[in-house]
């Protein structure tokens, strides 16, 4: 579940270097770390926290209703609403094998000096659906 979100997020900084012209991989690879050990911290405070509200005693032999509905929450209910939350997400970034390669191969193309009028029309349509830019305000070298 937690690794799933990670698998697209080396192909980001592209979408970034069409909008920008700059490549920031550094920068994008310093943000997903952070971001990752971030998220970490904070699903294991929450669970922590459903526990401790649940009434669960470490090591007790046995626990009170309570304390394992806490149990079933942490192992069912916050798994669920987590992996719907991720899925909705993915549903809507369009970042994928085909739309990447369309977009690198349009970077690599206006890196060696090509025109950006002359764009095919999916290209176009891939790149301003990924950046959520018009085609005329992406790649604008200064």
């Amino acid at each position: 579940m937690e690794y799933t979100a990670w698998q697209v997020i080396p192909l980001v900084p592209d979408v970034d270097t069409i909008v920008s012209s700059k490549l920031r991989t550094g920068t994008f690879a310093a943000v997903q770390s952070f971001t990752r050990q971030l998220t970490g911290a904070l699903g294991s405070a929450l669970l922590g926290f459903i526990l401790e509200w649940g009434g669960f005693k470490s090591g007790a032999l046995h626990q009170t209703a309570q304390a394992q509905d806490a149990i079933l929450v942490v192992l069912i209910v916050v798994p669920v609403i987590s992996i719907s939350i991720a899925w909705w997400m993915v549903s809507r970034f369009n970042l994928n094998q085909r739309t990447h390669k369309i977009l690198h191969d349009e970077i690599e193309r206006l890196q060696a000096g090509g025109n950006k009028d002359d764009v095919a029309p999916e290209t176009k349509a891939v790149v301003e659906n990924l950046t959520g830019y018009k085609w005329d305000k992406v790649w604008q070298k200064k």
